[in-house]
């Protein structure tokens, strides 16, 4: 059977791009006003309103000026903020008090700190402030052009109050539209201060190939869009136990357990740009999942692919006039990443980032017969909530290997994969996963590394106490079972500072 990762990735992307974001819409408190949509159409101006790049700027701005400042908590994905935006933003009847303003919007995806400070529970969520800075108003949803002309009129007042002399600083006012998107929830702990949050869960596993083309090298992997802020630290430990059965009688045979650990630290340079390095360490030894195995293909009436002909728990890689049975095989690897998360996504396009990966062998016994340690990548990634409780991750990643001619096998010099993923978070801090990663073959022509490979995992990620998320799954084979893992585990734990 042939897979045409294109047609895929192609289909993947129709999937992201076409599926609106889906919200629940929970009940208003009856402690605030609502508003009645006039029927009257107010005019619209040519003009437009200027925003200043963030709240911090903004007050500085009106600590000269002294005029109050609007404040607009809003959402790319918010049906109600982009209508707020396109039919009120721009009437006359409040532009013609634009000017006695200083305006900012936040992103609450990109910002979450300061929209859990000012207590945002849906969006639109506006204030006005004083120019120092104490709040004067608020109001919740898409206000129509003179709703919102009268709210910016009684901002005006309040703040002209609260400037005399002696003025006590008055009572919040809070006005709610009938035109407005509650959050259905908001990040704590682990995610307290995430970006990208609608629409990035707890994401894939993090799980390169697992195939026999790791004996070689590390296999390139997608980096998903990330939830990492500006000066948080993520920490993740992976370990990754596999068994590995090949068998052509004449050509080739496959048979022993594999080990990849890896080390990881994350630190957010900015909210778009964050900086990983990794540490990774593979060894090779006696298959000592077997029993594991067969009991698993028994349990399934999967075939044992004339598994009985040999001993248990051997450590044999054979190929050609290859006859390795080493049992101290191991090679590590460190790599550096960094990542641009470039966009938090709409309600109609999903989160987007993409990675430029720097990869070396620092220890190996594994002899290579030309070519240099250093590796490059480059991958894309793309992540879009489906619903209040599902996400889907799809993912390309290119590398250039420079190492070649391993054990006398020559590789190919690129290497592609492709990720699918989608993630079920049937509880806030706990989601099923189920993943798909296809990864071009190796070599062209020495058999069973020819393939490609075809990767499944199936697990579970919970989120503790402390900024702890634990993860857990089987890797399993499909398509090509020669050239993929026959069964493995998947163990992490990753926390945050």
């Amino acid at each position: 059977m042939t897979f045409a990762p294109l047609s895929a990735i192609g289909y993947l992307a129709s999937v992201l791009m076409g599926t609106p974001v889906g919200l629940h819409l929970e009940p208003s408190s009856s402690s605030s006003a609502h508003f009645r949509q006039p029927s009257g159409k107010i005019e619209e101006s040519a003009e437009s309103i200027e925003f200043t790049e963030g709240l911090e700027l903004a007050l500085q701005n009106a600590a000269v000026s002294k005029k109050p400042i609007v404040l607009i908590f809003g959402a790319v994905w918010c049906a109600s903020c982009k209508a707020f935006r396109a039919d009120t933003l721009p009437a006359a009847a409040v532009l013609e008090r634009a000017d006695q303003f200083e305006w900012v919007f936040v992103n609450i995806d990109r910002e979450q700190f300061l929209a859990r400070e000012y207590g945002v529970k849906s969006t639109p969520q506006i204030f006005t402030l004083h120019y120092s800075g104490r709040k004067l108003q608020q109001a919740i949803g898409n206000l129509r052009p003179r709703e919102f002309r009268a709210f910016l009129d009684t901002s005006l007042e309040l703040a002209d109050k609260r400037a005399q002399p002696g003025a006590d600083h008055p009572a919040l006012g809070s006005v709610l539209a009938e035109d407005h998107t509650e959050l259905t929830w908001s990040p704590e702990g682990y995610r307290a201060n995430s970006i990208c949050y609608s629409h990035v869960g707890y994401g894939p596993f993090d799980i390169p190939s697992q195939s026999p083309n790791a004996l070689f090298r590390l296999s390139p992997r997608p980096h998903t869009p990330s939830t990492l802020t500006a000066g948080q630290t993520q920490v993740r430990w992976n370990e990754n136990l596999t068994n590995f059965w090949a068998f052509k009688q004449g050509e080739y045979r496959l048979d022993y357990g594999a080990l990849t650990s890896s080390l990881g630290v994350s630190y957010g340079l900015t909210d778009t740009v964050q900086v990983d390095f990794e540490f990774i360490d593979f060894r090779r030894f006696d298959s000592v999942l077997d029993g594991v195995t067969n009991t698993f293909h028994d349990i399934f009436g999967l075939d044992d692919s004339d598994r009985e002909m040999v001993p248990r728990g051997e450590n044999v890689v054979q190929f050609g006039t290859v006859d390795s049975r080493d049992e101290s095989v191991y090679s590590d690897d460190f790599a550096v990443s960094v990542q641009h998360n470039v966009t938090c996504g709409t309600e109609d396009a999903p989160a987007f980032s993409y990675a430029l990966t720097a990869r070396t062998n620092v220890a190996s016994n594994v002899e290579r017969a030309s070519g240099t340690n250093l590796s490059l990548g480059l991958s894309t990634a793309a992540s879009r909530r489906l619903g209040d409780e599902s996400y889907i991750y799809g993912g390309l990643s290119y590398v250039w290997n420079g190492g070649n001619e391993p054990l006398d096998l020559a590789l190919e010099e690129t290497q592609l994969s492709a990720l699918l993923a989608g993630e079920w978070r049937y509880a806030p801090r706990s989601s099923w996963i189920v993943q798909y990663l296809w990864t071009e073959a190796v070599s062209d022509g020495t058999a069973p590394f020819d393939k490609a490979t075809h990767e499944f995992n199936i697990g579970w990620k919970g989120e503790f106490e402390g900024n702890y998320v634990f993860e857990i799954s089987l890797i399993e084979n499909a398509i090509v079972v020669d050239n993929s893992p026959d069964f493995g585990f998947h163990l992490g734990l990753s926390k945050r500072y």
